[in-house]
């Protein structure tokens, strides 16, 4: 399985390449088929190994198949594309759940980054929403990223292992690469936002796919 997890990662990656470079949908869809796919192996692999975290398995491949609709949508419908992302990272904070209790810790840290990212865009001069609709639906996404990001922190903070810290590598690559489509569609001023949001946001995803692979493996 190991050899399996590294294929689709290489695959992931030539695949995000030629997105960067080449770009369409049809790329995007295949390429995000790809970790939402390697999420479903690895818990077909994983529900035969260890069905003790069969929750928590079963949300990050729900978490990862939003996640790749959402990918999809956005390019079709960006609010309805957001909302599905917004789903996703619902799914992947449940599963953050089921693997170790709600702490104050992790209120804190997702309170304190939504703070500060609120801050940013309501009152930056530098990011400019021509639609009002459009900065409450990235405030409400917003807010539901910094839930998952203070989970995956707080339980790598609580308990560090390989579990954990992929997990909260992956959410925190998620994270910047939203922050990163955040600066290419709503503030006008740098060109590289839009290579940092893509080339940050496909190994999140991969390493999320891959904790289900290594949560089954923890002993």
């Amino acid at each position: 399985m190991k050899c399996v997890n590294l294929l689709f990662f290489i695959a992931i990656c030539i695949g995000n390449y030629f997105y960067i470079t080449v770009g369409g949908l049809l790329i995007k869809s295949i390429t995000s088929a790809l970790f939402a796919s390697l999420g479903f192996i690895n818990m077909v692999y994983a529900l035969k190994q260890n069905k003790k975290y069969k929750k928590f398995y079963l949300a990050m491949s729900i978490g990862l198949i939003l996640a790749m609709l959402g990918d999809i949508f956005l390019e079709i419908e960006f609010i309805l594309g957001a909302a599905l992302f917004a789903m996703g990272h619902i799914g992947f904070l449940i599963a953050y759940c089921f693997s170790q209790k709600i702490r104050g810790l992790d209120v804190i840290i997702s309170l304190v980054f939504f703070a500060c990212v609120a801050v940013f865009m309501l009152y930056s001069p530098i990011v400019v929403f021509d639609d009002p609709i459009m900065k409450w639906v990235c405030l409400i996404y917003a807010f539901v990223i910094s839930l998952m990001l203070g989970k995956a922190l707080g339980n790598f903070i609580k308990k560090k292992d390989n579990v954990t810290g992929t997990i909260a590598l992956g959410s925190i690559l998620f994270t910047i690469s939203d922050f990163m489509l955040l600066l290419s569609l709503f503030v006008e001023l740098w060109s590289w936002t839009g290579e940092v949001c893509l080339a940050t946001y496909y190994p999140a995803e991969f390493l999320l796919a891959y904790s289900i692979y290594a949560r089954a493996n923890k002993k």
